[in-house]
């Protein structure tokens, strides 16, 4: 069972009308049953090689911490110096050890159009990190910031499909692609991340 450790985060962005909102909606029932379901919260290796990591991000002002290498959540004692973390998520932000979040030098391209599947090494360039605030909206500008498209009439949150390049701390590469937002009941904060290793450019 992965343990879930946090430490205080920054202050409510100005967009706390969306996750307030979208925590009492449901997403829209498509009638599809998906291929994959996870209920609990944690890391689960599939049989292609890759993993789905669903983060309890509920909590308004608590970042969690995630590590590819461990496939686990971490619990860094002081986040912005430490190497120990790839990822952090807030309700539906997501933060990169990197730039103006972190010391960690990670970065992320986006892939548009690519196949997740077929994707099987990093893009040589394309990398962006996290940049400091740039429409006064109290939050940096996070590389990662785009992943969803919000719906104003039912204030529901819908993963692009998009696939992501990531160069992690140690400069390890991975593909992501945010496949969800809710937990099987609906409840919203429940980031859902499919993910695996990549080759490296040659």
């Amino acid at each position: 069972m992965n343990t879930s450790l946090r430490a205080a985060g920054a202050s409510l962005p100005l967009l706390a009308l969306l996750w307030g909102c979208a925590a009492d909606i449901a997403p829209e029932d498509t009638g599809e049953t998906p291929e994959q379901t996870v209920d609990e919260t944690g890391t689960t290796a599939l049989e292609d090689g890759s993993f789905l990591t669903v983060v309890d991000a509920q909590d308004s002002l608590d970042w969690v911490y995630y590590a590819f290498t461990a496939a686990d959540e971490v619990s860094p004692a002081q986040p912005a110096d430490s190497t120990e973390w790839d990822l952090a998520v807030r309700r539906y932000e997501i933060a990169l050890n990197g730039g103006v979040s972190g010391t960690g030098g990670v970065e992320v391209a986006t892939l548009a159009g690519q196949d997740f599947d077929a994707l099987t090494a990093a893009p040589a360039e394309g990398y962006v990190t996290d940049l400091p605030d740039a429409d006064e909206d109290g939050d940096p500008e996070y590389a990662l910031g785009d992943w969803f498209d919000y719906d104003s009439g039912t204030h529901v949150l819908t993963p692009k499909d998009q696939v992501y390049a990531v160069h992690g701390v140690g400069g390890a590469a991975y593909k992501l692609q945010v496949v969800d937002y809710y937990s099987s009941a609906g409840t919203s904060g429940y980031p859902k991340l499919h993910w695996a290793p990549l080759d490296l450019p040659q």
